[in-house]
């Protein structure tokens, strides 16, 4: 009877959530073509971060004397995967992403993505950061700035 009543309560919230939802708050669209990747801030330790200006493309030379880790952010307008390189080397399997905030354009609808990542400074082949996006629909494919860096 106890597993029957519960069958039935799990049924009815079920139907109601069904009936009940609203269509303004999730749209079915497709995925935004990759447009532009760009390494915008850095940091040695999460929480103080330099921003990257943008007149420092393709290269920039952070400030910041790196550390344990490397923090960096890489903000996209379309939908990526993001392979994190130092030097001419893939490092992503030693990077984590700990953190992704969506850009939201209009309509609700996600356009781009502002993703943080960590790499521990003893997994980089060389003192420099770059990311190779690769979009999730199309074939577009960019690199973003290098950023170069003092380790100690």
């Amino acid at each position: 009877m106890k597993k029957t009543l519960n069958l039935l309560l799990v049924s009815l919230v079920t139907v109601v959530a069904i009936l009940f939802y609203s269509q303004s708050e999730a749209k079915a669209v497709p995925a935004p073509i990759l447009k532009s990747a760009v390494i915008d801030q850095v940091s040695n330790v999460d929480g103080k971060w330099e921003s990257v200006p943008y007149n420092a493309q393709p290269l920039y030379k952070a400030n910041a004397v790196m550390h344990d880790y490397v923090y960096f952010r890489v903000t996209t307008d379309g939908y990526s995967n993001n392979y994190i390189y130092s030097g001419s080397t893939m490092i992503t399997t030693y990077a984590t992403n700990y953190k992704s905030i969506p850009i939201v354009g209009a309509d609700n609808i996600v356009t781009g993505w502002r993703r943080y990542y960590r790499v521990p400074v003893e997994n980089l082949v060389t003192n420099s950061i770059q990311v190779w996006s690769s979009s999730q629909v199309g074939t577009t494919k960019i690199w973003t700035n290098i950023i170069n860096f003092d380790v100690e």
